[in-house]
Order: C-alpha cells, then sequence, then structure tokens
C-alpha cells in the first residue's frame, strides 16, 4: 500500500461517469500549503485532505474499507482525527463516496458542470473553473450579520454548495444522492476524555504553540510532553497582556518564546488579498496577524490550535434569555441596516425581526437542548472555524486536541458542570500539569493595549485602505448595498473606532474577492 503525502494549498476533483480526477495545487512562495495524502490501490482511489491525521491512521481506514470491499463504516470514519475531507473511488462500480469530518469543518464546496461535479477545497484559482458566482441575497444577509453561512440561510454564492457533516455523498453517473451517515458517537467520560486529549496534543513530534493567556492554549501547553520539540509564540502588541502572559508562562516552563509583530502597513493589503481570494470573500480581514503568525511556523512544525476550545464550553451566558444572548453576538444591525441599499432594506429587516425564531427552531429542538453549544457546534464551527480552517491550511499543518475522535466522543454530552467556567479546561490542566492551575485562575489583568490594537490601526492607515478599496471596486456589489454609506461607515468608524471595524473587515473581504475573481475570470483563456 503506496500512501503519498504531499503538501498542496488547493485540491481540485472532477468526478463523473467514467472519471475520478484530482488536481493538489502545489506549495508558492509563501504559501507552504498543509498535508494532502492520496492513495491509489488495485480497485480503489482514495484521497484524505487532512493533517491532523498520522500516516498510519490512513493506512488503518484504506484497509478498512478494502476488508469491507469498498464499504465505508461509521467505525472507519471514527477512526480519523479532527479536520478532514475523505474521497473514496470505487473504480469496479464506477462510484465515489464523500465524507467530512463529524462538524464539517474541513467540508469542500462543489457544483454541477455539464455532466461532471466538481469539488474544491477553497477559492484559489476558482477562476479555473470557468464558473459564475452570482450573490444569493439570503447568503448575503446571513454573511453580513453572522460572518458565516447559517441553517436555513443559502450558501452567498447560488452556485456552489457545501459538503455538510454527518452526511454521505454517493456519487454515480450524473447524479449525487446524499444519505444521513452521523458517525460521532456520544459516551460521557471525562478520564477519557482527558486522555484522548493528551495523546492528541503529543501526537506529532514537532509542534508550535501560540501561547497566550487563553485558556484553550494553556490546556493544549498543559498536556505536552517532550519539550524537546515545542516552539511557543504569538504574536501582537508586546505590551498586551496575552502577549506578557505567553512570555512568562514560557520562562515558568523553560521555553524559548518568539513574539511576532501584527502586520504593517506596508503588507496589509497583501495579507488582506490572500485572504479573500482563498476564502472567497468568506472570511475575515481580522485574520491577517494570524495568517502572518502562522506563515512563520516551520514546515515540519504542526500548529496546535486552541481551536474549537469553545465547542465544550458555553458559548454564550445561559443567565440571560435567547434573545439577549444573540443580541450580544449577532452583529449589530444598525451596521447592515447602514450599507443595504434601499431595493434590499426591506428583506433584511425582515430576516433580521424574524430572526430568532428561525434559530431557535434550527438549533433548539427540545427543552433540555442549550440553544448556544447547538449553535456553536453546528453553525459556528462549520462557519466560522470553517472559513478560518480553509485559510489557515495554505500556510501550515495544524492540530487542534479539541477536535480528536475520542475527546468529542467523551466530552461533547457530559454534564453542563463541566463546560461552565472553563471546567473541563480546568480539570484537564489538574491531572496534566498543575503548575499551570494559577495561570488559568488569575491571568494577567487585560488592559486598553489589545493584541492586534485595531482602533488605532484603522484610524492610522487601515480605514484609508478601505476607503480606497469602496471606491475604486463598488461595482461588484452595488446590487446589494449602498457604496456612499459604506464609506461614510468607514469614516465614522476612523473617527470614533468600534465594533464597526470588524463589520468592515468582512464586508471588505469579499468586495475584495469579488472584484479580484471579475478580473481573474475574464483573462481565463
Amino acid at each position: 500500500m503506496n500512501v503519498v503525502i504531499k503538501k498542496a494549498i488547493n485540491t481540485h476533483v472532477t468526478i463523473s461517469k467514467n472519471k475520478f480526477k484530482y488536481t493538489f495545487f502545489k506549495p508558492k512562495k509563501d504559501l507552504k500549503g498543509s498535508k494532502h495524502l492520496s492513495c491509489k490501490t488495485g480497485g480503489f482511489v482514495f484521497l484524505l485532505i487532512s493533517s491532523d491525521n498520522k500516516k498510519k491512521q490512513f493506512k488503518k481506514f484504506i484497509s478498512n474499507v478494502i476488508s469491507s470491499k469498498g464499504k465505508v463504516l461509521k467505525s472507519n470514519l471514527s477512526n480519523l482525527d479532527g479536520i478532514f475531507q475523505v474521497f473514496v473511488h470505487d473504480k469496479k462500480n464506477k462510484k465515489t463516496e464523500v465524507f467530512s469530518d463529524a462538524l464539517g469543518i474541513g467540508a469542500f464546496y462543489y457544483l454541477k458542470k455539464d455532466t461532471s461535479f466538481v469539488f474544491f477545497e477553497n477559492f484559489y484559482k476558482i477562476e479555473k473553473l470557468e464558473q459564475e458566482l452570482t450573490i444569493a441575497p439570503l447568503g448575503l444577509f446571513s454573511q453580513l450579520t453572522f460572518g458565516y453561512r447559517v441553517n436555513p440561510f443559502p450558501e452567498l454564492y447560488k452556485e456552489l454548495k457545501k459538503v455538510k457533516a454527518a452526511i454521505k455523498y454517493t456519487i454515480k453517473g450524473n447524479e449525487i444522492v446524499e444519505d444521513k451517515f452521523t458517525f460521532l458517537e456520544s459516551k460521557p467520560n471525562l478520564n477519557k476524555a482527558i486522555k484522548a486529549f493528551a495523546k492528541e496534543s503529543n501526537k506529532f513530534k514537532n509542534v508550535t504553540v501560540g501561547i497566550t493567556a487563553g485558556r484553550d492554549c494553556l490546556t493544549i501547553l498543559s498536556t505536552l510532553k517532550d519539550k524537546n520539540n515545542i516552539e511557543l509564540c504569538n504574536f501582537g502588541s508586546k505590551d498586551a497582556a496575552d502577549v506578557k502572559q505567553g512570555k512568562i508562562i514560557s520562562k515558568k516552563l523553560n521555553l524559548p518564546f518568539k513574539n511576532f509583530d501584527n502586520v504593517s502597513e506596508v503588507n496589509f493589503l497583501n495579507f488582506a488579498n490572500s485572504i479573500s481570494n482563498i476564502s472567497g470573500g468568506l472570511s475575515t480581514l481580522s485574520y491577517v496577524d494570524m495568517v502572518s503568525f502562522a506563515s512563520n511556523i516551520p514546515d515540519n512544525s504542526n500548529y496546535l490550535m486552541g481551536e474549537a476550545g469553545a465547542c465544550v464550553r458555553l458559548l454564550l451566558d445561559h443567565n440571560l434569555s435567547n434573545k439577549e444572548q444573540f443580541d450580544e453576538y449577532l452583529t449589530p444591525d444598525i451596521f447592515v441596516n447602514k450599507v443595504i441599499n434601499d431595493k434590499h432594506k426591506k428583506l433584511f429587516s425582515t430576516q433580521r425581526s424574524e430572526l430568532l425564531g428561525l434559530l431557535e427552531d434550527t438549533y433548539c429542538k427540545d427543552e433540555n437542548s442549550a440553544i448556544s453549544i447547538n449553535f456553536y457546534r453546528q453553525a459556528r464551527m462549520p462557519g466560522n472555524f470553517g472559513n478560518r480552517h480553509k485559510i489557515l491550511n495554505v500556510y501550515a499543518d495544524k492540530t487542534s486536541p479539541f477536535l480528536a475522535y475520542n475527546f468529542m466522543k467523551h466530552s461533547y454530552g457530559l454534564e453542563k458542570s463541566n463546560f461552565i467556567d472553563d471546567n473541563l479546561h480546568h480539570q484537564i490542566i489538574l491531572k496534566s500539569n498543575n503548575s499551570l492551575e494559577k495561570y488559568f485562575k488569575s491571568p494577567l489583568e487585560k488592559t486598553d493595549i489589545t493584541v492586534q490594537d485595531w482602533n488605532h490601526r484603522f484610524t492610522t492607515y487601515i480605514g484609508a485602505i478601505y476607503i480606497k478599496i469602496i471606491e475604486e471596486n463598488f461595482d461588484v456589489l452595488n446590487e446589494f448595498l449602498d457604496k456612499e454609506a459604506t464609506i461614510e461607515l468607514c469614516k465614522e468608524q476612523v473617527k470614533n473606532p468600534g465594533r464597526g471595524i470588524y463589520f468592515l473587515h468582512r464586508l471588505i473581504s469579499l468586495l475584495l474577492f469579488l472584484s479580484n475573481f471579475k478580473n481573474k475570470a475574464s483573462n481565463v483563456n
């Protein structure tokens, strides 16, 4: 069995009646890529796009599928960890099955093109598919309100669909069939959850940990055993509490520490374009500093992220009503109402007024089901984290112990008391390295100096960059937004910076992508 591992920055898979073709896009310049695994046997072709899984896990998956005569069992997928996308092509029966990870974070997009189905990992080189992209109004409502797609709203682009969690996709001939395929079991056991977490943290030999005052990364750090292969890093203002805390903890553990500067004015637009082009305009430009940080991770190291740590805690304050919770979380409607044009203002206003009822119907099926936990795991994880994953995967291999299959299996059904005030994190630290407990209980007090210093940066140069982008490229969003009102919002945030900056980070990402895509598509031969 010959498993081939390549670093790649994107994948295109074309499936039709008589064809299964895949392309791994090679790393380029500072885009180092992440692990993509493939294997061709006498009767099958297997693809695994994941940096959470080792070669031996993929081999075990392949052996089990072959021994089951090509049938993928739920138990086969439970042997894979973290974020992934799997393709199993049966040559003899001319059939392909497609699966994503349990939460759908690594899910590919796909479209029907003539008699073929084309799956793609991210939007890098999307123009090669020679496919128009048109915006769905309700998809735009979701993007502007949440920052990602949330059920029951459609994808932002009408022509595209996205692989869903817990669904098996079968492509045979010119048809694609979806079948429910839930493979994440729930067997609550605190001790087993802690063991599974520690095992995942130590899976890879060389790791990079972004160390801050955050409880997610502190929990990961507490479980690491081989100090010789650990790099501790963070990014941002050296006077921010998070950065200072990282340095203090590193000194306590006698580990080397690096701090990387935030992206400068000179490089901001380069990283902004990269984020928007890779994510299809779906990821916020607030990730510029994290992406720059990821680009500095050594090729042979896995970025151990606290990603998904909040999926085991309560997202919102349960002393509040559902309405109060989501009013705190959602983008304030004042920003959306300001930029949306008269043609769509009524539609957006109606959707906002009905939003809580839609969310309760979708994510709160019964009285014992906490809407915040369901929303986080079923919407924010595949949406927000899925968008970020697609960007970071282009720069580095990354792993989240919070997404190890056995950790989710043994933790997700635990009593709520384990999640309040990050009690599960606390238990992991106590059992792994209790000397770090004091940083969990009493982190440095935050000050007005923030890690990314958005208010100052927006006032001094980012606001001006965004206004110029709006002035030069707004024709791609004229159908939905008001140009002068969007410029006015930018000027307001330059003068009095606040939460509107984060709204603009998302809006400008979309604007950049659509403008760049329009120019590239027109130049495709």
